[in-house]
């Protein structure tokens, strides 16, 4: 490997000679032509340091012919490709040149020599791709390089050229036309390199000032006047130039600019980065050109946004953009008499437009994202965003709204329907009084618990309503009384019936009727139900059971308010034989609009929560014990403190933390291991490990035999290291009592065998200007460690000392 340009530069180097070529490249190059080289772009290529590799390579195929591999060249601001460009991402090679062409001069005679000159020209002409080849005169001496090549003209309007290589022939009395023999080739390209553009911080102050408004280049007057104005002001602003330079925004922060005529006018535009705003004003703000340009604003009152051009104007096509997050209070954009308003929850893109400034775009805010899952009907949340609930839908297939609640609305419900289609139920969907529904058990049409007469049901109805009785006098039931009852036999025809009929109807084991009075034995062995075995029984006091009650229906319904059980356990599933399986699924079910459950898992062997699990005070209740633990827990994230012996991440593990502490206990201090299990020192990345010692010694024992002994690490455990010391010391002016504290630090590295130690130290610098030396290093092993010794120049002043060390594991 080399520098590409190493064959070019061999023959600059004292004692060698110099070809014109290399020379007019050089200029070539200043004025931005020369070979454009991918790989200057690309650190990773494999040949940007092979020079033969390379875009521009010519080398020899036989006695007359050159290989010269494909790239692009700037010409004249042209790119150009030659030699067939790139192929696969890398330099063509395979354009070959026949210098055995009676076209470029006559046949060399015996001891005679030419010079090549092989280049890349703006011509593509078909077949030549861009390489042009000039021949110098035949000479027995060493041939003097053609020039003519450096004035193309003729056809072309570029008249530039970059020379690739220079070919030295010799005669030879072969079979070629030209009695040609090829035997150097010397490489003289030049590259160019346009990017990356390195720009620094323009400023009219010294570097590192403060910035200000008088030393910002913030405008095209401030490129002409930084050398101080007056006789030395520049031209730049009357030209019809452009410039691209970086200073300083009002806070101090680079801004890239661009200067150039707009609308007949020059004008200076900020060009980026863009600068946000991010805050909750409670009072007006202003804002510079190359300031902020995002406003995202809360403010705690009415603002007014105004743009301030105290120090420069504001360039035709400078835009603003305004987000307002507050639900009410408003933003005025200050623009003369023609404010501009963000309301709450709103924002605009504002555009100037050299005289005033206009909206381009504003919005209210809002969310694009749907809720629930599809056909729900959206709804605003009220703060600009989209809700839904389940009971209200819309099936595009049926064309239906679904609606599963009631629907209150103050005006008509329907208008000009051509039908209203009742879905049966049970019972009373509606929770208040006028609910009209249809029964699913006897298919009338109801009004709240009233059947409606239709003409379908009248017979029915009318055969089977009861006499309005709430205008009669009450009278007791007695024998010869008669009740009135629809003959199922004729056709529910209203029929009388005596009283003392029905009591001896239902006369029978453990019933007796007599005078119209019907009783029931209470001791009856034979009585074990009651009520029909269709139709629910209703008792309308409290019922007390003396002994066990036993329910053995599929479902067990309780209205009541609260339920209170004396019992210390509540038992599930228990039947004849209890399992696992017949377990799965069961638990508790808490109904709400979506069900709250606790229910155990046969296949997870656990019982499962379909809501959060919270404690009833904030950091007042554990999950376990530091006696009894749970074995292991499964989180996607944790917050807030934790006691874990062990954490293991299935992916990355992120600790949002301000500080992330391990183990402050300065007796057992903890070890940390990244790739690492077992870790041998405080931090350890893989096979490296971090530490830190530190070492004193006072003034009495600094007496010129005493040294601080530092161990640094056990030489089983670590080899080789970096060191990074520093020591606290004195310059020694105070003759044995303090004088000028010095600070000195140095790197060193370090190895050992086991038994021996050494170290190079380098790097010594002190903080003094005397540049007093204070200690000298050395490492000697002992006791299974490695340590280090740091002996004092300066006796009787205390010593301070601390060492970080990396290093590798042994």
């Amino acid at each position: 490997m080399s520098n590409p340009l190493k064959t070019h530069t061999d023959n600059l180097q004292d004692g060698g000679f110099i070809f014109s070529s290399s020379l007019t490249n050089m200029l070539e190059a200043a004025h931005g032509n020369g070979v454009f080289m991918l790989e200057d772009y690309a650190t990773g290529s494999g040949i940007r340091n092979t020079p033969a590799s390379l875009s521009g390579a010519v080398s020899k195929v036989d006695a007359s012919t050159i290989r010269i591999k494909g790239g692009f060249a700037v010409i004249d601001g042209l790119l150009v490709d030659f030699a067939g460009g790139y192929s696969s991402n890398a330099p063509a090679d395979t354009f070959n040149v026949d210098l055995d062409n009676s076209s470029y001069g006559s046949a060399l005679t015996n001891g005679q020599s030419v010079i090549f000159v092989v280049y890349v020209t703006t011509d593509n002409s078909t077949g030549v791709k861009r390489i042009g080849i000039e021949r110098s005169s035949a000479t027995s001496s060493f041939p003097v390089t053609p020039s003519s090549f450096l004035n193309e003209g003729g056809a072309l309007d570029v008249d530039q050229t970059v020379v690739l290589a220079l070919v030295k022939a010799d005669y030879t009395n072969n079979s070629t036309t030209m009695k040609i023999d090829i035997q150097t080739i010397y490489d003289v390209r030049t590259f160019i390199r346009p990017s990356p553009i390195y720009l620094g911080r323009m400023s009219t102050g010294a570097v590192g000032a403060t910035v200000s408004d008088s030393n910002r280049i913030n405008e095209h007057q401030d490129l002409d006047g930084m050398q101080g104005g007056g006789t030395e002001n520049g031209a730049f602003t009357a030209s019809n130039l452009g410039a691209l330079w970086m200073s300083s925004d009002p806070a101090g922060e680079d801004v890239l600019f661009f200067s150039g005529t707009q609308g007949g006018s020059r004008r200076t535009h900020r060009l980026g980065p863009n600068k946000a705003l991010v805050s909750s004003p409670s009072s007006d703000l202003t804002f510079e050109y190359d300031g902020y340009n995002f406003f995202i604003l809360t403010p705690s009152s009415a603002i007014t946004l105004t743009p301030d051009t105290s120090d420069s104007a504001f360039p035709p096509g400078h835009v603003v953009y305004v987000s307002n997050l507050h639900s009410s209070n408003a933003i005025t954009f200050e623009n003369g008499s023609n404010d501009i308003t963000i309301n709450g929850n709103s924002g605009a893109v504002i555009i100037y437009n050299g005289t005033a400034w206009y909206t381009a775009f504003s919005s209210t805010s809002a969310s694009t994202a749907a809720s629930g899952a599809s056909g729900l009907i959206q709804l605003s949340d009220g703060s600009s965003g989209f809700t839904s609930d389940t009971d209200l839908s819309f099936t595009t297939g049926t064309n239906t709204l679904n609606v599963g609640g009631p629907i209150i609305m103050s005006g008509s419900l329907l208008k000009a329907p051509t039908g209203l289609e009742f879905t049966p139920t049970s019972s009373n969907p509606g929770t208040a009084a006028n609910t009209l529904w249809k029964d699913s058990s006897s298919g009338y049409l109801k009004l709240n618990a009233d059947a409606v007469l239709t003409a379908g049901n009248f017979a029915t109805l009318f055969a089977t309503s009861a006499v309005g009785i709430h205008s009669l006098t009450a009278a007791s039931i007695a024998s010869g009384d008669f009740l009135a009852i629809a003959d199922a036999t004729d056709s529910n025809t209203t029929r009388k019936e005596s009283i003392d009929d029905i009591a001896t109807l239902f006369a029978g084991t453990g019933l007796t009727a007599s005078s119209a009075v019907i009783g029931i034995d209470a001791a009856q062995p034979t009585i074990t139900s009651i009520g029909p075995s269709d139709a629910a029984v209703t008792i309308g006091q409290n019922l007390i059971v003396t002994g066990d009650l036993t329910v053995s229906g599929s479902t067990t319904t309780i209205s009541s308010t609260t339920i209170t059980v004396d019992d210390k356990h509540v038992e599930l599933n228990a039947v004849d034989s209890p399992s696992d399986a017949n377990a799965d699924g069961g638990g508790l079910i808490l109904k709400s609009a979506s069900d709250r459950s606790i229910l155990w898992s046969n296949a997870n062997d656990a019982w499962t929560f379909n809501q959060n699990i919270y404690p009833s005070a904030d950091s007042s209740f554990n999950i376990g014990a530091d006696a009894t633990r749970f074995t292991a827990g499964y989180f996607d994230t944790v917050y807030g403190a934790g006691n874990f012996s062990t954490i293991t991440g299935s992916g990355d593990v992120a600790i949002n933390t301000n500080d992330f502490v391990v183990d402050t206990d300065g007796s057992n201090p903890a070890k940390v291991g990244i790739n690492q299990a077992t870790p041998l020192a405080p931090l350890q990345i893989a096979n490296l490990g971090f530490g830190e010692v530190t070492g004193t010694l006072s003034a009495t024992d600094n007496n010129g035999s005493n040294v601080i002994t530092m161990a640094l690490f056990a030489v089983s455990q670590f080899r080789s290291a970096k060191l990074l010391i520093e020591v606290d010391g004195d310059d020694g002016s105070g003759g044995g009592s303090p004088g000028n504290r010095v600070i000195e630090a140095a790197e060193a590295v370090v190895t050992h065998d086991g038994s021996d130690g050494r170290i190079t130290t380098y790097g010594v610098v002190q903080s003094n200007a005397s540049e007093t030396l204070q200690a000298t290093y050395s490492v000697t092993v002992s006791s299974g460690n490695l340590n280090l010794v740091i002996t004092p120049e300066i006796n009787s002043v205390q010593y301070d000392a601390r060492v970080t060390w990396q290093g590798m594991v042994a």
